[in-house]
């Protein structure tokens, strides 16, 4: 005679996060208990998503349960991670009056960014508003590239 495992069945809750937040602590269900037994009693872990603060947009499911008594079963727990919104200002440009309005010098400062991230601005083509000469000048960024580098730790 074989005697199987009751089935324990947790129903998590889908959520969103953006990338760089903190895991949302899981919405959960559990039906299939026998006997007195509770999460408490049966030291059964709390389900958690299987993202970090610093994983990629995309989505992730629930980090596997076991339990000796128990043959688990986690449905549903779809964490959505979405894009982060960067903040992109340009700070600094200087020319020397020459009658065209060609920029030839730009620098920026990016906010936003999460943990060992970098990002940089490549602009091909931006030009003042006017060519007369003055201070705090409007700047067009006709044509650039925003260059990310996010940085993973790799285990084996």
């Amino acid at each position: 005679v074989q005697v199987k495992k009751p089935l324990l069945v947790i129903d998590v809750q889908n959520e969103t996060k953006t990338y760089g937040q903190e895991n949302p602590v899981a919405k959960y269900n559990v039906s299939g208990f026998v006997d007195d037994d509770s999460m408490d009693t049966l030291k059964l872990q709390i389900p958690q998503f299987d993202a970090t603060k610093e994983s990629c947009a995309g989505e992730y499911g629930i980090k596997p349960i076991s339990h000796e008594k128990y043959d688990v079963v986690a449905k549903g727990g779809k964490l959505v991670v979405e894009k982060k919104l960067l903040n992109i200002n340009a700070v600094s440009g200087a020319k020397i009056y020459d009658g065209n309005t060609k920029v030839t010098e730009l620098t920026f400062d990016v906010s936003g960014k999460i943990g060992d991230d970098e990002v940089s601005v490549d602009v091909q083509e931006a030009h003042y508003v006017d060519k007369n000469v003055g201070k705090n000048k409007g700047i067009k960024i006709k044509k650039a590239t925003l260059i990310l580098l996010i940085f993973k730790k790799m285990f084996p």
